[in-house]
C-alpha cells in the first residue's frame, strides 16, 4: 500500500538557518516532559522532544519566528524563538485537572460509530502538521467513549502515536476543547490497532466528537523511501503511523481536520475519510 505524501511548499527565505537545542521540563519538579511538541509558527514546521525532553529544531527566520511548546496535561508556552539561545530549558506548568465524571449503571448499551465500508491508501506526516482528526457522530449525547480503532498500513513497521479526543467547537465545527487531560500513548501495530478507552472515563457531552492522531516526530517513527518525482528519483522522509483512508468520501462535509504547527486547525480533503471508528456506551 503506497503512502500519500502531502508537501507544503515554503517560500524561499533570505534568512540564515539557525539550529536551536533545548529541553522541556515540568515546573516546578524539573522532571523531563517526554515527546513534547515543538512548533515554529511562521515556518509551520515542528518536531518532538525525545524521551528525555530534549529537542533540536532548525529555524529559517530566527529574528521574527516564534515557537510553541505543548504537551497534554500542561499549559502551552509561546515565546520568541531567539529566547532559546539564552534559556534553552522550557518549563511547562501543569494544567488544571478536570474532574472525571463517574456514572454507575446496571446495564450499558454499546454502539459502534464512525463505521466505514473499506479502506485503501494511507495518510501520514512529513513534519508539516502534528495531528489529523476525524469527526464522529454518535446517536445520543452524554455517552462515554469505550474503544477507538485505528487502521494503519500493513506495510509500515511498529510505531508510536498519541490519541487525542476533542469536543466540537461551536464556531468552526472543528476540534475544540480536549475531553481528556490524560496522556494516551499508543504502540501501533500493522492493520487495526484497538485502544481501550474505558480507564480514561471520557465523557462525550454532545453527539459529535473528534478522534485525533498525534504524530511523534522521533527516530523510532521514521520511514525513509525512494520514489520518482518530476522524472527523477528522490529520497523522502515521513513518519508513521500511516493511517488509512476510507474507500468512500466523508459522511459529513467537515469530517477531516489537520492541526498545523502554528496551532491552527484547518479542514482537509473532502474526497476521503479516515479509517478510524469508535465504540461508545450510553
Amino acid at each position: 500500500m503506497r503512502s500519500i505524501i502531502f508537501i507544503l511548499w515554503l517560500p524561499l527565505s533570505c534568512y540564515a538557518q539557525v539550529i536551536f537545542n533545548g529541553k522541556v521540563v515540568e515546573k516546578p519538579t524539573g522532571k523531563a516532559v517526554p515527546y513534547a511538541t515543538i512548533g515554529l509558527i511562521k515556518q509551520n514546521v515542528g518536531t518532538n522532544a525525545n524521551e528525555n525532553g530534549e529537542f533540536t529544531i532548525d529555524c529559517r527566520q530566527p529574528d521574527i519566528d516564534s515557537v510553541i511548546i505543548s504537551s497534554i496535561g500542561y499549559i502551552t508556552v509561546h515565546l520568541p524563538v531567539q529566547e532559546l539561545k539564552t534559556n534553552p530549558t522550557i518549563s511547562l506548568s501543569l494544567s488544571e485537572k478536570r474532574l472525571r465524571t463517574v456514572v454507575i449503571k446496571n446495564k450499558w448499551t454499546y454502539s459502534e460509530v464512525g463505521k466505514y465500508n473499506g479502506y485503501k491508501d494511507c495518510f501520514t506526516s512529513n513534519g508539516y502538521q502534528s495531528q489529523v482528526a476525524k469527526k464522529i457522530c454518535a446517536a445520543f449525547a452524554n455517552s462515554f467513549l469505550e474503544t477507538v480503532q485505528v487502521r494503519t498500513s500493513r506495510n509500515q513497521g511498529e510505531s508510536m502515536f498519541r490519541l487525542r479526543i476533542y469536543d466540537v467547537d461551536s464556531l468552526t465545527n472543528g476540534p475544540g476543547e480536549e475531553l481528556t487531560d490524560t496522556l494516551i500513548q499508543v504502540n501501533s501495530q500493522k492493520g487495526i490497532t484497538s485502544i481501550d478507552m474505558s480507564p480514561y472515563q471520557v465523557w462525550l457531552p454532545g453527539k459529535s466528537f473528534f478522534v485525533a492522531i498525534e504524530w511523534l516526530i522521533i527516530s523510532f517513527n521514521e520511514h525513509r523511501f525512494s520514489a520518482k518525482y518530476q522524472g527523477s528519483k528522490k529520497e523522502f522522509l515521513n513518519y508513521n503511523p500511516c493511517v488509512c483512508f476510507t474507500t468512500e468520501p466523508p459522511s459529513m462535509p467537515d469530517e477531516m481536520w489537520g492541526l498545523a504547527y502554528s496551532g491552527k486547525w484547518h479542514r482537509q480533503s473532502q474526497s476521503y475519510g479516515l479509517a478510524i471508528s469508535a465504540t461508545v456506551k450510553y
